[in-house]
């Protein structure tokens, strides 16, 4: 992800780079960097599912915590 970051910023086109190389090539390459684009693309969407599928657990824990912390802060004498 950082080196793609780094090519978008320097405005490198990856894909003119490749099929520039030689015209028997071309074909190939464009082949090649468009299935490396659809599996980046699908590896990066079930990369945020998982993430997402991954934090809800813990989001609920916080959120829990946090109702039970505000509670006791509020009536700070049932805390004994």
């Amino acid at each position: 992800m950082v080196l793609r970051n780094a090519v978008d910023g320097a405005d490198i086109d990856i894909v003119e780079g490749l099929t520039s190389i030689t015209a028997d090539f071309s074909k190939p390459a464009k082949a090649f960097v468009h299935t490396a684009q659809c599996l980046y693309a699908r590896i990066s969407a079930d990369l945020s599912t998982a993430a997402v599928s991954l934090q809800a657990p813990l989001k609920r824990r916080i959120k829990t915590q946090l109702a039970e912390l505000k509670h006791q802060t509020d009536r700070p004498d049932e805390m004994a």
